[in-house]
């Protein structure tokens, strides 16, 4: 299966990072990451505008980052390594105080 992504964005939001500080950077790296992932899950989900508003909605089931993650891992959609990886953005705190 494969996806389209909208590699302008993370073109522009790469140029955007250059030069910020790693709190920024790392704060729109997580909007990055949450915007691409729902982007995927749409695509593999059926297309239903409605349900998928509700759903992705602030207060919906796949409404958080972490939500995102996990069901593009149980969709298999990304490799548990990646979600690794994707928690780790969600939450650098946790992982720089493993080091």
């Amino acid at each position: 299966m494969s996806f389209d992504i909208d590699l302008n964005l993370i073109n522009d939001s790469s140029k955007e990072l250059s030069g910020e500080s790693d709190r920024a950077a790392a704060i729109v790296g997580a909007s990055l990451l949450d915007h691409l992932l729902e982007s995927v899950l749409k695509q593999a989900l059926v297309a239903h505008p409605t349900e998928a508003a509700e759903m992705f909605g602030r207060r919906g089931i796949l409404g958080s980052l972490g939500a995102k993650i996990d069901m593009a891992y149980l969709l298999g959609l990304i490799s548990r390594c990646m979600r690794f990886s994707c928690s780790s953005e969600r939450n650098p705190q946790r992982v720089r105080s493993w080091a």
